[in-house]
């Protein structure tokens, strides 16, 4: 049932009427509404910008630079996978719709990153490389270890959804690898 009471239950985060109309007139956490609308700001579109000049360094550069920068992309694809599967769950818990939109437009932006990854490896990279791209993650031990730790983190969550620590470390998690 959709609340009539919208005033009173949008100043709380947790546990709560699930049915709050969204309005981001409400000051009662305007850190939210500035930070959702900063967010917006960094929206783009990766097929949007040419990497003309990008294709042109990355043929000089030297092979170690290269298989560096192939680690990178590789280990942000696994990571932003992760973060674009699993923040979802992280809402569930949210009754305040505008703290949760936070969480939505950051799921929305980090899948938006693993296209901006696949739109460089499809420029940068040979056929061959472009499959191997997805596999850097689990072929670097320290790589490996840090999705594997995200991603045990995120299911211990699912498997334990009561569990307010869990949540807590699942929260840490999405922005712990922001570093």
């Amino acid at each position: 049932m959709l609340s009539t009471n919208t005033i009173s239950n949008n100043n709380r985060v947790f546990s709560g009427d699930t049915n709050i109309i969204l309005n981001y007139l409400d000051k009662t956490h305007s850190w939210a509404n500035n930070l959702y609308r900063k967010s917006l700001e960094n929206f783009w579109i990766p097929e949007k910008f040419s990497l003309e000049v990008d294709i042109l360094c990355w043929s000089m550069l030297p092979l170690q630079e290269k298989e560096i920068f192939k680690a990178l992309i590789g280990y942000a694809i696994a990571l932003d996978s992760l973060q674009s599967k699993n923040m979802s769950n992280l809402c569930l818990p949210i009754v305040n719709p505008l703290i949760s939109s936070l969480l939505v437009i950051q799921q929305s932006f980090e899948t938006i990153h693993s296209l901006s990854y696949s739109y460089l490896s499809e420029s940068l990279l040979s056929s061959e490389e472009k499959e191997k791209i997805y596999q850097y993650w689990l072929l670097n031990p320290l790589l490996r270890q840090r999705c594997l730790q995200t991603a045990t983190t995120y299911q211990n969550y699912q498997d334990n959804n009561n569990d307010w620590a869990a949540y807590a470390q699942s929260l840490l998690a999405t922005y712990r690898d922001w570093e």
